[in-house]
């Protein structure tokens, strides 16, 4: 079976070359050059084929390393960001600026440590301050009935801290006025500020859970009180406060609320705000 595949080829070459043996020499030397001129046609556009892919995956690859260098340079970029705002947000930190003070102690400069430290309050306390008001308004609010000592010293020292973190909270020292008026005018000893840091939060939140709507009537007397005093900046807070426990217990339309409302007109007025007394006295 191999005989008859090959016989046609064998018989195919043996006619090959007798044409070459009985062809002349000018002949055969044209068919070799035209043979090794087809060789070499074949083999250059192989050859320029490859060259040719060879320069278009060069591209490509070039390309991508482009591409890979321009996302380094944008992954670079947003990491010099991130580390500016990390530096930034820790900047604002109150350890960092403790640590530099600290640092600055230990060399000798205490001039430095205290600048440290009132650069950093300059920059960053007034949202401390803020903190710390709210939550001198907050004691302030639920220094009622059983509660009224603790929440007062609480509220006093809450309200100090805020204007020394920053100066320009008027708020918090116009409340601190009003406690140590108040706490002169009545003559009565105040509980210390350690046991009123310890006692007032658990005693607040006891006393206010148990009845809301006496607990709404009795801070809208002492509110009531404060204002016939001129307490008004001690009075505002609690009066705020008996308004929302007014609102959650008896609805925004009652007598009742609309009592809380006048009289924290009245309290706005007195203490010189009376484009926002009108507002708050509509029911």
């Amino acid at each position: 079976m191999l005989g008859d595949l090959l016989e046609p080829l064998v018989t195919r070459w043996k006619a090959i070359w007798d044409a070459f043996n009985d062809a002349g020499p000018l002949a055969n030397a044209i068919q070799i050059i035209g043979f090794f001129a087809a060789c070499a046609g074949v083999g250059r556009w192989y050859v320029h084929r490859r060259l040719k892919d060879k320069d278009g995956q060069i591209l490509l690859l070039k390309e991508d390393v482009a591409s890979r260098d321009k996302k380094l340079d944008e992954s670079w970029s947003k990491r010099k960001d991130l580390e500016r705002i990390c530096t930034e947000l820790e900047s604002q930190l109150p350890r960092t600026a403790l640590t530099r003070a600290e640092r600055e102690i230990e060399e000798g400069n205490q001039v430095r440590a205290n600048r440290v430290l009132l650069n950093w309050l300059e920059r960053e306390g007034e949202s401390i301050s803020e903190l710390l008001l709210h939550r001198a308004k907050w004691a302030a609010a639920h220094a009622v009935g059983e509660a009224r000592d603790l929440g007062l010293v609480v509220a006093e020292a809450s309200a100090i801290a805020a204007t020394v973190f920053a100066r320009r909270i008027i708020s918090g020292i116009d409340l601190v006025e009003d406690i140590k008026r108040l706490r002169v005018e009545e003559g009565q000893a105040m509980p210390s500020l350690n046991a009123a840091l310890g006692q007032f939060d658990d005693h607040a939140d006891a006393l206010f859970d148990v009845d809301r709507v006496s607990e709404a009537a009795a801070a809208e007397d002492e509110a009531y009180l404060l204002y016939r005093r001129r307490y008004y900046h001690l009075a505002l807070p609690v009066v705020e406060r008996a308004l929302v426990l007014r609102m959650q217990t008896v609805g925004r339309h009652a007598l009742q609320t609309f009592a809380a409302q006048r009289l924290k007109a009245y309290i706005l007025i007195g203490l010189g705000h009376s484009e926002e007394a009108l507002p708050s006295h509509v029911p």
